[in-house]
């Protein structure tokens, strides 16, 4: 998940990797078995606390951070795959 913010605009991405590492397939998360849904539930389980609590982002891109706490109902329509 990465969070991408340039002049023309904030979105968020999720990349991902057919690559197996420690046979993740066996576990079911090969990216073949996950959905937008399953991203989307993930954002919203995780995203606000991440800009709410991340040092990193709080220093170095606070206005951004704070623009994406007040829209955060937004997220779907700033996301990519």
């Amino acid at each position: 998940m990465v969070i991408q913010f340039s002049s023309i605009g904030t979105r968020y991405l999720s990349y991902f990797s057919d690559e197996i590492k420690h046979n993740a397939q066996c576990f079911g998360t090969s990216m073949e078995d996950v959905d937008i849904n399953q991203v989307f539930k993930c954002m919203e389980e995780n995203l606000k606390k991440f800009l709410e609590s991340n040092k990193t982002i709080k220093v170095f891109l606070n206005s951004q951070r704070l623009i994406l706490l007040d829209n955060f109902d937004n997220y779907k329509d700033l996301f990519g795959i």
